[in-house]
Order: C-alpha cells, then structure tokens, then sequence
C-alpha cells in the first residue's frame, strides 16, 4: 500500500515537483490520525463517519468505556492493523482534548501512536 504523504497541517507534501508518497507503517498512522480528526457527520458525502466527539466524547460526565470503544473500533476496523498491543486515553480537561497513545502490530510494523486530539 501507499498513499500520498501529508504534512503536519494535513497538506500534500510535494519534494521537487512531484507529490509524496507515504508507505509501510507511517501510512497506517496517517490513516489513523485522519480518521481521529474527522468528526461525525463532517463528511457530506458519508455522514456516518467519523469520531462522535460533539455527541459522546466531549461531552459533560462522559462514558470512559464507551469512549475507549469508540476509539479501539477505529483502530482495530483500520486496513493494516493486526492487533492493538497497548492503548492508554487520557482526557485534558481544561482544553477538551484527550491524549491518545497506542501500539499495535500492523501489515508493515509496530505502529507507535502518541497524539493530541481535538
């Protein structure tokens, strides 16, 4: 598999005149935190993706359980991941963003995932 490689502000990454590719490991965490970033209901053309951050997440009095299923559902329904090894969700309430870290076994590698979410 290979995708084209973004950069940290989700643009196309173009190195002498041509477009980026992204392969192996890094393009199974790419996916991931594209993923992570998409809220539910943002893409007009499939409502039904993305992360229920404004319906459960961020929510007052959130369900944990039911957020760390959200969260492990995404991983583990991603192509490439094989088994999710160690996964810790953290919530940074005064900002409304949670810490997400994990370790899981993919096609191509251990994929280490340790990022800030909205």
């Amino acid at each position: 598999m290979s995708s084209i490689k973004l950069d940290d502000n989700h643009d196309l990454t173009v190195e002498n005149n041509d477009l980026s590719l992204i392969v192996s490991g890094d393009e199974v965490k790419q996916i991931l935190l594209q993923k992570f970033k998409m809220f539910y209901k943002e893409w007009f053309l499939d409502t039904s993706k993305g992360i229920p951050y404004f319906e459960e997440v961020l929510v007052k009095g959130p369900n944990p359980f039911r957020i760390d299923a959200i969260f492990k559902d995404v991983i583990i329904k991603t192509n490439g991941v094989i088994e999710l090894l160690e996964y810790e969700l953290d919530f940074i309430p005064n900002d409304r963003r949670l810490k997400l870290y994990f370790l899981a076994k993919s096609t191509s590698g251990t994929i280490t995932f340790n990022e800030v979410l909205p």
